[in-house]
């Protein structure tokens, strides 16, 4: 056999052999081991590279054929394949095949390691750039992925080689193996990194030394790795704490550093849970999942050392942010020790404990056992100074209120109140600060809290320590953290509950406060304000004892100079103190305060610092008259400003804001604005930009300064006057299409709101506000909102009172509200214009018409809703003429509802009833259509008919009367009893020419009922359905091309002619199939004769038959022939795709 063919066999066995006992065994003794053995010395690669395959399934999980193998000595040559010289595919299997030979076989392992494998193993997974890439038996295969696989093989025996062999362990260790064994981690190539984990967890296992390289190499992998690497050195190191238990191995008894690594990782690890790890979860669960946490716990005890004990924390802490690992911890009883590492004298890890308990005390069963545990810490006094369980529990505490309200109301209902506030008189201050800063914390927004700390006694001990800590400016600057803690609690204690804030005023705790305005520390200077602020808030008694104590003055400076959290504070107290105190209002006003208030609302840098100034510049306007002037004057000069609205950021809509804030339901803000020349500022700025129309636009600007003139305009007549004087319409009305919606939406606003303006305001006023009001109006959202406002009522006074112009104006308002969607805002505006035209005479109509109304018509008749439609089909012949509207009325005849349609053909038999309109009506191809109303649409049959009277007058009319097939459905309604329709329809067969029968003498019994096509059809049963559809219904559209029960007509309705005239125009509009109109479609769409004209009849069928027999054989005849009682023959090529209209056709088609 040639090599190839050896090579395709030994591809072919090594596929049976894969996993696969049996085969292994019956290839082994059918003697399959020689012939491989003998291809590993073959000069073939890929020959060389099947053998060692071959052999590696042969040897896999099969102790006895390892044996077989081994001792045929296969292993020396497979080592020598080891060599980086070798192809990369010829190395990659003799990996392999050594794998499988040494799998838990240490005869194998030792013999391997003897003959050098280790070496060349080390060397495999460092490189294989020196190898050569010959063509692999894996089509596709690229070289790198080929050296990824050789490195991958070459750990795997690592792994195999060193599990559970000491001499092997040590033997990888100094071939330097170790390092390159880390690295695999990192490759990205999945078998690879696997293997070498096993490996490193093999080279590991019991052995110090190896140990000690592999935590070293794992934990510089945590700091410089990619997330993979990372997770994958944290694996392996907790891996290899997790397999060297208590005193087995030294990790856990001698080791503590490798423990502190271990402990590290897992805490690096899970820390990644919240940010854009995409492992994190997976990590976090996977670490539970390996049974970390009780070990954790169990390092928290400290007997490790103190920094496997942080580490741990730090890992507990990270684990916990995930539910499932919050229960396992508990379970494992961490809380205790984490509770006890409160008073742990490392710093770091005590942040560690405190974070991990907030973070178990989410889950409410936890929450109640930590916080009792700390509660229960508080009462324990220690005669040990250096005990500071207390203080660190009350820190801990004060952490936990400020997670959350369970937390809150958890440790009042355990007692912690009372432990609190007895820790506010221990001697150190460190205990003090926590204390007073969880009693702070727990009282956020809570009056319930408010008032239990209160009734323990709270509010005289934390206004003593606020006295004790700033008796002096030396005490306070060494007590800052303390006193500003304190001047915190009073601001929780006193929000929103005035009786602790009278308290707490009474207990001396304003002097301090004001003491610390003058402090040079921001911090102090930052909480006593916000403290005043509270206090003072709906408190007059607080707002007099605060002034009387000189607070204003340095308010007011604090407001100017401050930084930006100063300054909003200062501005928040100052809102408090003058809220409804017109005393305040003065000093603040005398001491300078205005002005500040002002700057900061241009200048400050956050939405906190406009809203505190904007709030105290209003507290200060309400009800004081000369404040209001003075701050009305400095606003709107600053909206006239370069420097404040321009180079200041933010500045104009700062002020604009400001604007539309004092004038809101301000009637006397809204004076004042405008006395100090806000209207024309304001209008200014409705273009976006300082220099009116020229300049860059704002947009937010923009915005802000239609919402400001809308408050100023709202509920105030005189302003709305003066905006229109100011020339303020134009602007809105280009806001229409150059602003955003907001702007839009204010603009509107403002528009509905100068509604009122009409049949009030000066008549150019009127005039204008009308004109803004068509503008509007032409977009369909506005209508509703102007309608609502009133303007229909308010447009029509004005036609009866105004000059003609404005008439005119008016006029066109109303009918521009014509084109609103609904259908309540078109009647009411129809109605104006109908009694204006019923009541005003011709000079009404001529306005109507002057002001677009005939356009506005015909628009409705093109674009306007199916309401519309019908009710406007045809009010002037002339006018619809020259407007075009003849043809929106043929597209209506063809597209309407039934009743638009109705509404079309009457208009369309008005105007055809002038001569001179009759071509018109013609060329706009109207007759189609009205034949096909004859029989679609009884609503509209008799106008359809009536119109093609008129039309028929014309030679082209009469012409396509015939082509078109209208004298089919004019000669059946023709057989009906004497009826105007029926006197239309034999009007037009005079004209054409031919012959109209004589009515029959039962009116009754030839009404024919015209389809409901879809519940008549639909109610059948299957068989009858059928039936009917072979009598000649059309399957595909659900409508009968014309069935009569009785016979009575089939001498007319199924001749030739008739035949061939329904089937084209019905294939002409055919619907697609399953689609079953709204309307009737085919050409001749009769349902069955009504109720009774069954039997009515029957009786005259034998009087019938001869004469139907007779009738049916001139008609055939008359088909054959090409001429009948039709007139004139229609012009080739026009009557039928043969030729002309009497081509040759069977009787029987």
């Amino acid at each position: 056999m040639n090599v190839q063919g050896q090579v395709h066999a030994a591809a072919a066995l090594a596929n049976l052999a894969r996993g696969n006992l049996d085969i292994q065994n019956q290839i082994v003794m059918a003697g399959g081991i020689l012939p491989p053995l003998q291809m590993l010395t073959s000069k073939s690669p890929q020959a060389q590279a099947q053998a060692a395959g071959i052999l590696a399934h042969l040897a896999r999980y099969n102790r006895e054929n390892q044996d077989k193998i081994a001792s045929t000595n296969a292993m020396k040559p497979l080592v020598d394949l080891l060599d980086h010289t070798c192809p990369l595919e010829v190395q990659e299997y003799a990996a392999l095949a050594i794998t499988e030979l040494c799998r838990d076989n240490n005869a194998n392992q030792t013999a391997a390691a003897t003959l050098g494998s280790i070496a060349l193993l080390v060397e495999l997974m460092k490189t294989s750039k020196d190898a050569k890439m010959t063509s692999s038996p894996r089509s596709g295969v690229t070289a790198t992925q080929a050296a990824n696989a050789v490195k991958a093989e070459a750990a795997g025996a690592i792994w195999v080689i060193s599990h559970e062999h000491e001499s092997n362990k040590l033997a990888v260790e100094e071939a330097r193996g170790i390092p390159p064994t880390v690295a695999l981690l990192a490759s990205g190539y999945e078998r690879a990194e696997n293997h070498a984990a096993n490996a490193l967890a093999s080279l590991g296992f019991k052995n110090t030394k190896n140990q000690e390289q592999i935590t070293g190499l794992l934990v510089a992998m945590l700091g410089a790795g990619t997330p993979k690497a990372k997770l994958n050195a944290a694996a392996s190191l907790w891996r290899l704490v997790h397999e060297n238990p208590t005193d087995q191995a030294v990790v856990a008894s001698t080791d503590p550093m490798t423990q502190k690594f271990a402990a590290a990782a897992l805490a690096r690890l899970a820390t990644a849970i919240g940010d854009k790890d995409p492992f994190a979860k997976v990590n976090a669960r996977t670490i539970a999942k390996a049974g970390a946490i009780p070990s954790l716990v169990t390092l928290l005890e400290g007997l490790s050392g103190d920094a496997a004990q942080e580490e741990s924390a730090g890992a507990l802490f990270a684990l916990a942010d995930d539910d499932g690992n919050r229960t396992s911890i508990t379970e494992a009883g961490g809380i205790g020790p984490l509770v006890m590492m409160l008073g742990s004298k490392n710093l770091q890890a005590r942040r560690h404990a405190e974070a991990a308990l907030v973070r178990l005390s989410i889950e409410a069963a936890n929450r109640v056992i930590i916080i009792e545990k700390l509660v229960g810490m508080l009462k324990v006094k220690s005669v040990d100074k250096a005990d500071n369980r207390q203080e660190q529990a009350a820190a801990a505490l004060a952490n936990l209120a400020s997670d959350s309200a369970e937390n809150r109301n958890s440790i009042v209902d355990a007692g912690g109140i009372e432990p609190l506030l007895a820790l506010l008189e221990s001697p150190s201050s460190k205990a003090k600060e926590n204390s007073v800063k969880a009693i702070a914390k727990l009282a956020y927004k809570s009056k319930d809290i408010q008032t239990a700390i209160q009734k323990a006694g709270g509010v005289p001990l934390i206004a003593n320590v606020l006295l004790s800590c700033s008796a002096n400016v030396k005490e306070m600057m060494q007590a800052a953290t303390l006193c500003a803690l304190a001047a915190n609690a009073v601001s929780q204690l006193s929000e929103g509950n005035k009786e602790i804030a009278l308290a707490l005023a009474e207990a001396g705790a304003v002097q301090p406060l004001v003491l610390m305005l003058g402090s040079s520390s921001v911090e102090l200077q930052s909480e006593a304000a916000g403290a005043i602020a509270q206090l003072s808030l709906n408190s007059p008694e607080n707002q007099a004892a605060i002034a009387r104590t000189g607070a204003i003055t340095p308010l007011t400076a604090l407001v100017r100079e401050g930084t930006a959290e100063v300054k909003e504070q200062s501005a928040a107290a100052l809102w408090a103190l003058s809220y409804e105190n017109s005393g305040n209002k003065a000093t603040i006003a005398k001491l300078g305060g205005i002005e500040p208030l002002v700057i900061l609302l241009v200048g400050g840098g956050s939405d906190n610092s406009w809203e505190m100034s904007v709030g105290a510049l209003c507290s200060l306007c309400s009800k004081h008259a000369e404040n209001r002037e003075n701050i009305a004057k400095l606003i709107i000069g600053r909206l006239g400003s370069r420097i404040a609205t321009v180079q200041t950021q933010n500045g104009a809509v700062r002020i604009l804001s400001s604007v539309s804030k004092l004038c809101l339901s301000s009637s006397a803000n809204q004076v004042a604005i405008a006395k100090a020349g806000g209207v024309p500022a304001v209008i200014t700025w409705l273009s976006g930009s300082f220099e009116g129309t020229k300049g860059p636009v704002d947009a937010k600007a923009q915005c802000e300064a239609a919402q400001a003139l809308l408050s100023m305009a709202t509920g105030n007549d005189p302003l709305q006057s003066l905006i229109v004087r100011s020339h303020g319409i134009p602007p809105l009305i280009d806001l229409l299409t150059s602003g955003s919606l907001s702007t839009q939406a204010a603009a509107l606003a403002i528009a509905t709101g100068l509604v009122g303006l009409l049949g009030t305001g000066t008549a150019e006023a009127q005039e204008q506000v009308t004109q803004m009001l068509i503008k509007f109006a032409s977009h369909s959202d506005n209508i509703t909102a102007i309608v609502e406002a009133g303007a229909i009522e308010r447009l029509v006074m004005q036609i009866a009172l105004k000059s003609p112009q404005h008439r005119v104006q008016v006029t066109a308002q109303l009918i521009a509200l014509l084109g609103a969607s609904e259908a309540e805002v078109r009647q009411r505006a129809w109605n104006a214009l109908k009694d204006m035209a019923a009541e005003g005479g011709s000079d009404n109509r001529m306005t109507v018409q002057m002001a677009g109304g005939i356009d506005r018509f015909v628009a409705l008749l093109k674009d306007g809703t199916l309401e519309a439609q019908e009710e406007k089909a045809g009010p002037v012949k002339s006018s619809i003429v020259s407007s075009g509207g003849i043809d929106h009325l043929v597209t209506l005849l063809k597209t309407g509802s039934a009743i638009a349609q109705k509404h079309a053909s009457c208009a369309l038999w008005g105007i055809s009833s002038e001569p001179s309109y009759q071509k018109a009506v013609v060329k706009a191809g109207a007759v189609l259509p009205l034949i096909e109303l004859l029989t679609s649409n009884p609503k509209a049959q008799g106008y359809a008919a009536a119109a093609l009277c008129n039309l028929a007058n014309e030679a082209d009319a009469r012409n396509e009367l015939i082509e078109q097939g209208g004298v089919d459905p004019l000669t059946a309604i023709s057989h009906g009893p004497e009826s105007w329709l029926r006197t239309q329809a034999v009007g037009i067969l005079q004209r054409l020419n031919i012959e109209a029968p004589a009515a029959l003498s039962i009116a009754k019994a030839v009404a024919l009922k015209f389809a409901e096509i879809k519940p008549y059809y639909m109610t059948l049963a299957p068989e009858e359905q059928k039936n009917l559809v072979h009598r000649g219904w059309d399957s595909t559209t659900g409508n009968p091309r014309f069935e009569s029960e009785t016979g009575e007509f089939d001498h007319l309705l199924m001749s030739p002619r008739m035949v061939k005239n329904s089937y084209k125009q019905e294939t002409k509009r055919r619907a697609p199939a399953g689609i079953v109109p709204a309307e009737p479609s085919g050409p001749l769409d009769f349902d069955m004769p009504g109720p009774g004209v069954a039997e009515a009849l029957a009786k005259h069928k034998s009087q019938q038959a001869a004469k139907a027999a007779q009738a049916f054989e001139q008609e055939a005849q008359a088909d054959e022939k090409g001429s009948g009682k039709r007139g004139k023959k229609s012009p080739k090529g026009k009557g039928s795709p043969k030729g002309g209209k009497g081509g040759k056709k069977s009787p029987k088609s």
